[in-house]
């Protein structure tokens, strides 16, 4: 069974997450940034 991941908030940290996500057998599918000025999540 395959698990699928969404990332929300692609700061600093997101790519060491990202790492630890696939070494553990989840495939990222998703990534997404809030942005504040405008309240908008940017897929």
């Amino acid at each position: 069974m395959s698990i699928n991941v969404g990332v929300i908030g692609a700061g600093g940290m997101a790519q060491y997450h990202i790492v630890g996500f696939r070494q553990a057998g989840a495939e990222v599918v998703a990534i997404g940034e809030y942005r504040k000025a405008d309240g908008m999540l940017n897929l």
